[in-house]
């Protein structure tokens, strides 16, 4: 096998990878959702009531809406780019600057939105290192 195939076909595993990560967002937050009535469990809390109930402060709709649609993006792309590098292994072409220029555009795009997401959530939650240091 030419190393040109080699490298389309470790593509299309790690497209597969992303499709079912996505698909592992996407099936236990919308069950959560039907199952909460649409309330999202993400970020949500709440205090003990003096008779054992949980009163629950419920976080924005937004945490949920947004995992869901971030998940739904990568799993359009994951199938876009699973379909392109099958039809470039099976016809054995190569793919072209426009389309490599492409994947990387949308690569950077996926790895600097998650960055983000990533550090803005960790600053939305700073007592998470003070929970670490003080006993539970």
């Amino acid at each position: 096998m030419v190393l040109n195939n080699v490298l389309v076909l470790s593509q299309v595993t790690t497209y597969l990878l992303a499709l079912l990560l996505a698909l592992c967002i996407i099936f236990p937050i919308s069950f959560h959702l039907g199952d909460f009535k649409g309330h999202c469990l993400l970020f949500s809390n709440g205090t003990w009531g003096e008779t054992g109930q949980l009163k629950v402060s419920w976080a924005s709709q937004a945490f949920c809406d947004y995992n869901l649609a971030w998940a739904g993006l990568s799993l359009l792309v994951a199938l876009v780019q699973i379909y392109r590098f099958v039809i470039q292994l099976c016809r054995v072409t190569e793919s072209t600057f426009l389309s490599a220029f492409f994947d990387v555009v949308l690569s950077l795009f996926d790895v600097l939105g998650g960055y983000y997401w990533g550090s803005h959530h960790h600053h939305r939650i700073p007592d998470v290192v003070q929970c670490y240091h003080d006993e539970i």
